[in-house]
């Protein structure tokens, strides 16, 4: 766990200590045995939130305030390009702020367009929640939701997105004002392939992505990709892979190479195929680094959730290995199925959903050792007769602060809930948010339906 103390955790620290009773319930020191009060903030604005159609909303952490980034069938500002059209289906939002250049906090994502002006249905957005202003940063997209990251050093805003399966992008803007930069292409299918990939290997069809600032690196954007050509076959053409800025690619693992082999106890030689994991996270830890699940082609324990640094051949440090004992009890299942989902954090704390074999059936931890919440777990905080019932969709995500964010279905209702772990209680953010994101100044943004 890093030794950054969140300002969420500043602030419900304060407010439990304090003399007035306040609203947000992480900082309730009465909340173990509250259900009322759980029950009668659920229902203010926004916990009854019913939107008629999809919506972003952003939460900040100084006024506890939600405001909407974006709401389907709204149409876009005069100066989008699509300004005619209407939004439809939004995409997972990504956020990302900074108090150096002036300050900014933001919001990408994609929407489709109904009513489209031009012949694109899709666009790629960025919010800015100073001015609540929507800004154009791409025509056309993938289904894969777009990222963005601050670099501070150089106030310049990189919006990470992928025009198509096959390429990702990089269109900047600088701050204060969120002038217009450039676009570039940082892979495509003429990107060599770094090794142990051979000569010739050339990147084809990449999967989910990942990106992150951290000084003194600069941007890293993690991603899964098959590679093509070089003679590479189907038991070794895929791979967990980072570009840097200055366009430094590494190969953090390769599907079928004894030269970058699994190194968990009890795996096989070599990694199954990585293109297949929809788990993946971005870090700086002294360099690039790649936090993913994966499975080894055979031996007894074959799934695990690592975290590499350096590449092949550097560090990787196992988060969870198929078999090995939870800080819940129990031991970890299979570490490649459905419920399994992580994140990470600039610094390389990882977040994750992980099946049990044993009760509970599953657990949210993070890398520290911290059991955020398990299965059927009464949790005090929601009233001793409350628990949480599903392990799957929970999409949590964590700051350098070791904030963590995540869905979950209570008795029968998905809510959003804020945990800033392990020594301060939950805070009950929203009902119905999915997909959300917390930035290291403790904002949120989420996907409301």
């Amino acid at each position: 766990m890093s030794n950054h103390t969140s300002p969420i955790r500043q602030a419900a620290r304060t407010q439990s200590t304090g003399s007035t009773a306040s609203m947000r319930v992480a900082a309730m020191p009465s909340q173990r045995h509250a259900l009322p009060l759980i029950v009668a903030v659920l229902f203010t604005i926004p916990l009854s939130y019913r939107p008629a159609a999809a919506v972003i909303l952003y939460r900040s952490t100084s006024t506890s305030g939600w405001t909407t980034v974006v709401n389907a069938r709204d149409a876009f500002p005069p100066s989008s390009a699509f300004a005619t059209g209407r939004a439809g289906a939004v995409s997972a939002p990504s956020l990302a702020s900074t108090t150096a250049c002036g300050g900014a906090s933001l919001v990408a994502f994609w929407a489709n367009v109904s009513s489209s002006p031009i012949a694109s249905t899709r666009g790629v957005f960025l919010w800015d929640a100073s001015s609540g202003t929507l800004h154009d940063v791409a025509i056309g997209s993938s289904s894969l939701p777009p990222k963005v990251v601050i670099d501070s050093s150089a106030c310049v805003v990189h919006v990470i997105h992928a025009p198509t399966t096959t390429d990702l992008a990089d269109t900047t803007f600088s701050l204060p004002g969120l002038s217009p930069g450039s676009v570039s292409t940082l892979v495509d299918t003429t990107t060599p392939a770094p090794g142990p990939f051979p000569v010739g290997a050339v990147f084809g069809v990449h999967g989910p992505f990942d990106a992150v600032y951290a000084a003194p690196t600069g941007v890293v954007v993690t991603f899964a990709s098959r590679v093509t050509d070089g003679g590479v076959t189907s038991l070794n053409d895929s791979g967990v892979f980072s570009w840097s800025t200055g366009g430094t690619l590494t190969t953090h693992a390769r599907e079928g190479d004894p030269t970058c082999a699994p190194t968990w106890p009890g795996a096989g030689a070599t990694y199954a195929d990585l293109y297949s994991t929809h788990r993946l996270g971005a870090a700086v830890v002294g360099g690039p680094a790649a936090a993913f699940a994966a499975r080894s082609n055979g031996g007894v324990s074959n799934s695990a959730i690592v975290l590499n640094a350096g590449g092949c051949g550097g560090s990787t440090v196992i988060v969870a290995a198929r078999g090995a004992a939870t800080p819940a009890g129990g031991v970890y299942a299979d570490l490649m199925s459905s419920v399994v989902e992580l994140a990470t954090s600039a610094t390389g704390e990882t977040v994750f959903v992980a099946p049990i074999t044993g009760s509970p059936m599953f657990a949210v931890f993070t890398s520290s050792g911290d059991v955020v919440v398990r299965h059927r777990m009464a949790d005090t905080a929601l009233g001793a007769s409350l628990a949480y019932l599903s392990g799957q969709h929970v999409n949590p995500a964590i700051n350098s602060g070791g904030d963590v964010v995540f869905s979950a279905r209570v008795i029968g209702i998905s809510v959003s809930l804020l945990f800033d772990t392990p020594a301060i209680l939950p805070e009950l953010l929203a009902q119905r948010g999915q997909y959300a994101r917390i930035d290291d100044l403790g904002n949120v943004v989420a996907l409301f339906k």
